[in-house]
């Protein structure tokens, strides 16, 4: 009898893991399928990749296996390896339902996706992970923060003009007279070519290792470091490692006097005064556009993300949802064939769904014991710690152990027998650490009266016209929308349920399930 098929998946970040936790996963997962007498025909591994999105060539190129229907389950560790992002890890669910392949974790009871109760242990197993990854980015970021604040330097390239000694700021002198005479000169009103002429900036090689041009000049105009004010976090450019464009960040963090100047304060801001009055007048810039469902939609033909456009005729603006895969390729016979989805109809679509399922009269207490009943019952019953003192303990052993031979080997104490007792114990070490982790992740409870709370303000956010606060909001509700190649949309919602007619209404609590799919035309 021919033994079923099964592709194994591992993945280990750079947070404290090395390639001996890829060992280890697929040591469980051959364990697995040794037990349950699977056959494992191909294994996929990311090694150093985080699990906030699913841009991983090992994790691609399973995907593209398991649409040329090379094997018949996926067998991971546990969820976190496949995905910490709740919106990435239940799309990636249904695109291996559509193709009939079965996901299975060695940890953790995954069941069937459109079983609430199999939905909602996994939503929460997922959510958890992120809320990990969440917590890990919040310290990451304070203690980057705190750092900033000292004035240290926290990587990147310096400007031209300054060196880095000990983390700290220091004056280049030769480079720091090209930089004041550039500033002088443009603060006396000479022009850019001029300057150009005069200083030879073009001979200049700059930090990148290129020639310096007049946009260099510009940016050194624009750099308030020359002026010994230091700037960290002026911009966010991705979140969870997912590019969002440039904006604003309220972590902005400036200190004034915290490097050496190159620049007096009173050149500087001249220059800035100049450098604003020579913007183009006539140029205009277009409002700002909020498209509340950016991230969120998935091509059903392709698997591309839907990306935003605006296109404007006889002085009237259209915006749309496209295909990344179809959007400037019309007449490309690779490109995909999928039906743009109108911006206004979609997210009004969505929006009326969100309030539907947030109507005011909800008892949100209720409601937040429900969801944890839901979860609990799911789990196998009430949720237990697990007692992990005792691995807690061995680990700070090892640590100590670890540490005692390494000074033993820099004192010059160097044996084999030394050498590969270390090596052991910093395998175990990994061990322990994905042990530890691994438990406290699944015995996280729910905190009703914080979730009751989070509900409640997401009535208040749809409610406000604030277009940030709702677009949030519905990133709370809405983990994936899906565009079919017909034109119409599947959207998943959280707490509708179908009634007996098939029409989507808010139920009462103890008839609600949590993020049915429901189809929109």
């Amino acid at each position: 009898m021919k033994k079923i098929s099964a592709a194994g998946y591992a993945r280990y970040s750079t947070n404290n893991q090395t390639e001996n936790s890829i060992a280890y996963q697929l040591h469980e997962i051959s364990g697995y399928c040794a037990k349950h007498d699977i056959e494992l025909t191909h294994t996929f591994i990311d090694e150093a990749q985080s699990g906030t999105n699913t841009n991983r060539s090992g994790f691609q190129n399973m995907l593209k296996a398991a649409r040329n229907r090379e094997f018949e389950n996926i067998i991971i560790y546990d969820v976190s390896r496949g995905s910490r992002d709740i919106a990435d890890w239940f799309y990636f669910r249904k695109q291996m339902q559509e193709l009939g392949i079965n996901v299975i974790s060695c940890h953790q009871k995954l069941g069937d996706p459109l079983n609430p109760n199999d939905f909602l242990t996994e939503f929460i197993s997922v959510g958890l992970g992120q809320h990990q990854v969440l917590e890990t980015r919040q310290k990451s970021m304070d203690g980057a923060d705190a750092a900033a604040k000292r004035g240290i330097f926290l990587g990147g390239t310096p400007p031209f003009g300054y060196k880095i000694e000990n983390q700290e700021y220091k004056i280049v002198p030769s480079e720091a007279r090209i930089v004041r005479e550039a500033f002088q000169l443009y603060y006396e009103g000479y022009s850019y070519s001029y300057i150009m002429k005069t200083l030879k900036i073009a001979s200049i090689v700059g930090r990148k290792g290129s020639h310096m041009t007049k946009n260099s000049l510009y940016y050194m105009f624009k750099n308030p470091r020359y002026a010994g004010v230091y700037v960290w976090n002026e911009y966010t450019y991705q979140i969870m490692r997912k590019y969002v464009g440039r904006k604003n960040n309220p972590r902005k963090i400036t200190i004034e006097g915290a490097i050496p100047a190159i620049v007096d304060m009173k050149v500087w801001k001249g220059v800035q005064i100049r450098l604003e009055s020579h913007k183009d007048t006539h140029y205009k810039t277009s409002p700002k556009r909020t498209f509340l469902l950016s991230g969120l939609i998935k091509c059903g033909l392709c698997g591309s993300n839907y990306v935003s456009h605006a296109s404007k005729s006889k002085g009237h603006e259209y915006k749309y949802y496209v295909c990344a895969n179809r959007y400037g390729k019309k007449n490309d016979p690779q490109g995909c064939k999928s039906n743009p989805i109108r911006v206004d109809e979609l997210d009004k679509f969505v929006i009326d769904a969100v309030k539907e399922c947030l109507i005011e009269n909800t008892d949100f207490i209720a409601l937040a014991e429900e969801i944890a009943q839901k979860y609990s019952a799911a789990a196998g019953g009430k949720i237990k710690t697990q007692n992990i003192e005792n691995e807690k303990k061995e680990l700070q052993s090892v640590k100590e152990k670890i540490h005692r031979g390494v000074n033993a080997l820099l004192d010059g104490f160097d044996t084999p027998e030394l050498r590969e007792q270390i090596h052991n114990l910093k395998e175990r070490e990994i061990f322990l650490e994905e042990y530890i982790s691994n438990v406290q992740t699944r015995s996280t409870s729910i905190n009703i009266k914080e979730l009751a709370k989070i509900l409640k303000n997401d009535i208040l956010n749809m409610e406000e016209e604030d277009e940030e606060k709702i677009k949030a909001t519905i990133r709370n509700h809405v983990p994936y929308i899906v565009a079919n190649g017909d034109g119409t949309f599947t959207v998943a919602v959280g707490y509708l349920l179908p009634d007996k007619k098939g029409n989507k209404k808010l139920h009462s609590v103890k008839e609600m399930e949590l993020y049915n799919t429901w189809q929109g035309q």
